[in-house]
């Protein structure tokens, strides 16, 4: 440790503790030589009681106290020729002898002149008889009143609390920071709090999952088959369910995964104790157990509105003025009018989203099949009709995701937004356009629809207006939602919307080898490199060999010109060689190596990986939705706020500046430095400054399929490894293909590449919405 080197440690008698050895020893802390808050390491000079003086280093729950007595268990170790104690476990010990009650004193506010007389009065008794007997204090000593006496009991109680509470904590296996958090939730009742219920952090403090208040529970004695565990387990596994896609699990399934989770080798949790669990959080109203599905309560009651929110708005009316043949008429008319032809699927959707008013209609269709074409013409036949019958027409076209809603928006000609802004989300206030404010609007779109979860879903759908009319865009061969639910296949598979599936490739027709092989996935057939130039399969056998290609084929198609911005790698998962923590890493140091680096790292890395920081030039994604975010333009130099505000989920930019900041702090008024990172995306700025701002960022070299949807780039690469066997599925593959609009190339091992086409897995989520739709 060269600090060391700087520090004048105090003579020590090297003859009182061997090497080797471990001891239990009261001491006082006479300096701090050294703490770092984040890890809780610290060494410190210390004197034994004995008054013989060492260093002694280890991880502390916190800075000790100057001037405490302390119980260490240590070992003795020697360190360039002087013996030194190295920290196992540590206590608040009571201070003994003259020299230690008389440090202890000199810590309290009041008390550094006075502590050696009061020592002289009151002798070994005096911590006692301060903290328990302040009148007589007050009584024996002179110039120290009851009030001040009082006080000073009271200090000595609130510190020895203190203490003990921070000890008891660090007990508990927590580091400094979440001691810290813990403390500013529960005050001086957090040992209550964690020796009664430690499963309560789950629900109240941030960052605390069930596993880190298992380790918790079971240091303060609770037994595997406590209620409360179990309880706590069920609700652990139901928001694992959820992050899965499930809104609900059978209540067998529960009881498989609680058994698989909280039992123990020959120590099985009773079917009974779980049954009574899940009876006990029902009455609680945090689950709902409908018919043996156990929900979150929440998903249950997002599902039944939907379901509720639905049937009102499935329920055309006939137009005051056009029936239906009038309908086709101005079909017609506007046909001949523009020279464009329809094939009969797209016809039949046309005239049937328009015959009627309001209504709830679905029109879905693979890549290529001119779902964005139709809907065209369905705006402008609905604009006509509405025309002729004297009413006012008003459209608004929302996407889940920033980037799905800029796609939509070129490929309409429309504006096209996302819907956190079409329903005017507010930080302080969520969603500002509801029941009872709901959109302005006649006719609401929503593309990308498969995007959309049970939470959005609901919260869109009771924010339109009784008589409007809804129009979903969709792919059903898509992946599902990141969120919870499979709303777009529920919808679909009720019956209680009009659903027009356009099958026809439209979209670049025979031209387009990206187009054929999503349709060859489509249909379960292997993909083949096309004639057509635009889409490839480059056969490898070993993960390097293709990341190795993967590297290759980037880097040739900057050469032909393309921007960085416009080709995506796209991967399956995050772990592994062609994961895309180590795709970033390596695509970083090939393609950005001497770009200006920054002491701030990706947050979105685990902890067990290499840290990875932030270089000018890195390729980065914005990762959730914030439409409160200040942007910024830039000229001659200068950033200036702009009129625009938000960025969404899904953006991609690159870093344009790393800059050091040096700003004043108003309660300490120290000053303190930090590094911004500065991203340009397309015309404007963002500044990314302090923890909450970096965890919206991630490096963007290589993304998920998943984070893809509503994306689209003109060149994607995708390597496909026997690695990413477990995650491979047709809806995967199929996502990754369609999101590229001029070139696509797999390289792929072969076998896992056709596994894959061949696995379909939509169906497998559990969800109440169908059943809900059909009133089952």
């Amino acid at each position: 440790m060269e600090l060391l080197d700087e520090w004048n440690v105090l003579d020590i008698e090297m003859d009182l503790l061997g090497e080797g050895e471990r001891v239990t020893r009261k001491l006082i802390p006479l300096t701090e030589l050294y703490f770092k808050e984040e890890t809780g390491f610290g060494i410190y000079s210390v004197e034994l009681l004995s008054g013989t003086s060492y260093v002694m280093k280890g991880k502390f729950p916190g800075s000790l106290t100057i001037g405490n007595t302390y119980e260490v268990e240590a070992d003795v170790t020697r360190y360039r020729g002087e013996l030194q104690l190295n920290v196992l476990h540590i206590k608040v010990a009571k201070a003994e002898g003259r020299r230690a009650i008389i440090f202890y004193l000199q810590t309290l506010h009041g008390l550094k002149t006075r502590a050696e007389s009061i020592y002289d009065t009151f002798g070994d008794k005096t911590l006692d008889v301060m903290t328990n007997n302040p009148n007589l204090v007050a009584a024996r000593m002179n110039g120290i009143g009851k009030k001040t006496a009082m006080k000073w009991s009271q200090l000595l109680k609130e510190k020895a609390q203190e203490e003990e509470q921070l000890l008891f904590l660090f007990g508990l296996g927590l580091n400094p920071t979440q001691v810290e958090t813990l403390q500013k939730t529960y005050g001086s009742k957090v040992r209550d709090v964690l020796e009664s219920n430690p499963y309560r952090l789950i629900q109240d403090v941030r960052g605390y999952g069930f596993k880190r208040c298992d380790t918790i529970a079971q240091s303060s004695g609770i037994t595997f088959n406590d209620g409360r565990r179990i309880r706590a387990g069920i609700i652990y596994i139901l928001q694992l369910a959820v992050r899965e896609g499930n809104t609900y699990l059978p209540q067998d399934e529960v009881k498989a995964r609680v058994q698989n989770m909280l039992g123990l080798p020959g120590h099985q949790i009773d079917d009974s104790a779980i049954n009574d669990a899940v009876e006990m959080l029902a009455l609680e109203g945090a689950v709902v157990n409908d018919h043996g599905h156990v929900y979150m309560k929440k998903y249950f009651v997002m599902e039944t509105e939907i379901a509720y929110e639905v049937e009102r708005l499935a329920s055309p009316t006939a137009w005051a003025k056009t029936d239906e043949k009038a309908v086709t008429s101005i079909l017609d008319d506007y046909l001949n009018a523009t020279g464009i032809h329809l094939e009969e699927k797209q016809r039949k959707a046309v005239e049937t989203f328009s015959s009627k008013r309001g209504g709830f209609y679905i029109l879905n269709g693979s890549a290529g099949c001119g779902k964005t074409f139709t809907l065209k013409v369905i705006l402008a036949i609905l604009q006509s009709v509405h025309r002729s019958n004297g009413l006012k027409y008003s459209v608004k076209i929302m996407a889940p995701t920033g980037k799905a809603s800029k796609v939509a928006s070129k490929a309409t000609g429309n504006t096209c937004i996302t819907i956190h802004r079409g329903l005017e989300f507010s930080p302080e206030e969520g969603f500002t356009r509801h029941a009872q404010n709901p959109l302005d609007e006649n006719v609401i779109v929503v593309d990308e629809s498969s995007m959309l979860d049970t939470e959005l879903a609901r919260d869109l759908l009771v924010a339109i207006k009784s008589g409007a009319k809804v129009i979903f865009l969709g792919d059903t061969k898509q992946l599902p939602s990141v969120g919870a639910g499979n709303v777009l296949l529920d919808l679909i598979g009720s019956g209680v919307v009009d659903v027009v599936t356009l099958d026809v490739v439209k979209r670049q027709g025979a031209e387009s080898g990206i187009i054929e092989n999503a349709n060859r996935i489509i249909r379960g057939e292997m993909v083949e490199t096309q004639n057509t130039n635009d889409s490839f399969v480059l056969p490898r056998q070993s993960d390097e060999d293709i990341l190795q290609t993967t590297i290759h084929s980037y880097r040739r198609l900057l050469e032909k010109g393309m921007r960085p911005e416009e080709v995506q790698v796209l991967t399956p998962q995050r772990k592994g060689l062609l994961g895309i923590y180590n795709l970033n890493r390596v695509f970083q140091e090939m393609f950005n190596p001497n770009g200006k680096a920054s002491t701030v790292h990706n947050l979105q890395m685990p902890d067990n990986e290499t840290p990875l920081h932030y270089r000018v030039g890195d390729k980065v994604i914005h990762i959730q939705n914030d439409i409160e975010r200040t942007l910024y333009n830039k000229d001659d130099g200068k950033y200036w706020e702009s009129r625009e505000k938000g960025i969404t989920n899904g953006e991609c930019g690159v870093v344009a500046e790393i800059v050091t900041v040096t700003k004043r702090d108003e309660l300490t008024d120290k000053l303190t430095t930090t590094e911004r990172i500065i991203v340009k995306y397309e015309d404007w700025y963002v500044y990314y400054e302090g923890k909450d701002d970096l965890e919206m960022l991630d490096h963007a070299y290589a993304l998920t399929i998943h984070k893809s949807q509503g994306s689209q780039w003109q060149a994607v690469i995708q390597p496909v490894s026997m690695s990413h066997m477990r995650m491979l599925d047709n809806n995967l593959l199929y996502t990754g293909e369609t999101r590229a609009s001029l070139f696509h190339c797999y390289i792929a091992y072969l076998y896992a590449l056709e596994r894959g086409i061949k696995t379909f897995r939509v169906h497998e989520r559990y969800t109440g919405l169908l059943s809900k739709l059909k009133n089952d």
